[in-house]
């Protein structure tokens, strides 16, 4: 019998200037699904890019993130993160002296009083476990049609792409 810890954090919900922060052993906020659990997700696997990009279990890290929605007349959530970087499939350093960094942009529109769309961006980067960089780019979107009197939405789809730029030693 294995037992593995899933998650385990702490979240700051009100600090300076409007900012949140959360500490611990989390599912980073990189894209749409790769913060849900996989008994959470909307399908039955994990989309094979991500786990191509960050393994089986996704991008779960040891750090923390730091979240502020500024006060603009739209909502915008800026998110910045450090973590050890201990993923092996991406990074794999495990060491927060060469932390793997994070960042996120949200944004949320309301299409009239039926349909939603929400745009991302997010980056990670870090160093490999041979002591070379990583850095991987996401976007993502999700449309969301619920009629008039429905308490869900009758209509989620969504989607995310990712690009990595990894360095390698070549040797002959």
């Amino acid at each position: 019998l294995q037992v593995k810890l899933g998650e385990a954090y702490l979240t700051l919900l009100t600090l300076p200037w409007g900012t949140q922060l959360k500490l611990g052993f989390m599912r980073n906020r990189f894209g749409l699904l790769n913060e849900v659990h996989q008994h959470d997700l909307p399908q039955p696997d994990r989309p094979n890019v991500l786990v191509n990009f960050f393994g089986e279990e996704g991008l779960v890290e040891s750090g923390m993130e730091l979240t502020w929605v500024p006060p603009l007349p739209f909502y915008l959530e800026l998110l910045g993160g450090v973590f050890d970087g201990d993923n092996d499939v991406a990074f794999g350093r495990g060491d927060l002296r060469n932390p793997m960094w994070t960042g996120r942009v949200r944004t949320f529109f309301e299409l009239g009083d039926y349909d939603a769309l929400q745009l991302g961006a997010s980056v990670t980067t870090g160093q490999t476990s041979d002591r070379l960089q990583n850095t991987i780019f996401g976007l993502d979107a999700k449309y969301k049609h619920t009629p008039e009197g429905w308490r869900h939405a009758l209509l989620t789809a969504g989607g995310e792409a990712l690009w990595g730029w990894r360095k390698n030693r070549v040797t002959s």
